[in-house]
């Protein structure tokens, strides 16, 4: 199948392009970046990270979403001798996770880069052991979501009626067969099950508090910078200017191409439309989105552009 090769493809290509280009940036930060970036250096580290990890598992795992009627089904069709259906499952509602925390640590870093333009003093809360504090914040969404799609998401009977003949007939696979999560806003009295509605206003609600934060920062550290430019340095309103517009392209992005479809799955079982959309494949183009952040902060940060220079003189003086 045509559709199922390019899956593959753009997979693996969006997996080596993302390992190579986080490890990358994760080198340059740590050791090849000379000018201070202060706290800002181990954010960068941290985002990079979370890249890694949901890349690999979007890699092994392959989630994908097929939207229907009142509901959506969140699933794989891996399937292996050597990993059982639960802990498949267990690995979609972690990289599920995973993106959530990402945009709320994404958050961290507008408010990072806020505290450094305007409230200085506030920078001591990201300072030494104090990052750890918001790394819990990040999985203070996080780990809720987690436990929603493992509490509230699993198959139920109602589910399986619901979904079974579509997964079937589309994917050519029984339900019952493949590890999948469901999410139905109304049942067959068009009654709303409240605890997938539950789930998914939580869900729903983490993101646009994560959206508010950031566009409160940007209109803060935009104005800051504009007023306080005449007091700054050249080199340091070159600084501040290059980390804004790469927060404002790393929020961009996503928002456009991850985020707002997200909101759109979310959001379409309670209007109780009648259609069937197999999103799945449409998927594998949100893998390229860890490797297309790291490029963002390389590309217009200038100091990651002599760090990278610096690092290839490197490898190339050890093979010589």
């Amino acid at each position: 199948m045509l559709l199922a090769r390019i899956y593959y493809f753009v997979s693996v290509f969006s997996f080596l392009l993302t390992t190579v280009s986080n490890v990358l940036l994760i080198i340059l930060t740590r050791w090849y970046v000379r000018k201070n970036l202060g706290t800002y250096k181990h954010l960068i580290i941290i985002f990079s990270s979370i890249g890694l990890i949901y890349d690999f598992a979007e890699y092994i795992f392959q989630p994908m979403v097929h939207s229907f009627n009142s509901g959506f089904i969140y699933f794989s069709l891996i399937h292996s001798q050597y990993i059982s259906n639960r802990v498949t499952e267990i690995a979609l509602a972690a990289t599920a996770s995973l993106f959530l925390s990402s945009s709320a640590f994404l958050a961290v870093m507008f408010i990072h880069r806020f505290f450094s333009v305007a409230k200085q003093e506030q920078l001591y809360y990201f300072q030494g052991k104090r990052v750890t504090l918001w790394i819990f914040y990040a999985l203070f969404f996080g780990l809720p979501c987690f436990a929603g799609w493992i509490q509230l998401c699993s198959i139920d009977e109602f589910s399986n009626n619901y979904f079974s003949s579509e997964v079937q007939n589309v994917y050519g696979k029984p339900l019952d067969t493949i590890s999948a999560f469901s999410v139905i806003v109304f049942d067959e009295n068009e009654k709303i099950r409240w605890k997938n509605a539950i789930f998914i206003i939580f869900v729903i609600l983490s993101m646009l508090i994560q959206n508010f934060i950031i566009f409160f920062c940007c209109f803060k550290i935009h104005t800051k910078i504009h007023d306080k430019n005449r007091n700054y340095s050249k080199s340091l309103r070159e600084l501040h200017s290059q980390i804004f517009r790469t927060l404002v392209l790393q929020f961009a992005i996503p928002t456009l191409f991850l985020f707002t479809p997200a909101f759109v799955i979310m959001i379409l079982p309670f209007f109780g439309l009648q259609l069937s959309l197999p999103l799945g494949y449409s998927m594998c183009f949100f893998f390229l989105y860890p490797a297309i952040d790291s490029f963002i902060v390389m590309y217009i940060i200038k100091e990651y552009k002599k760090a990278l220079h610096d690092f290839i003189f490197d490898v190339q003086d050890f093979f010589n």
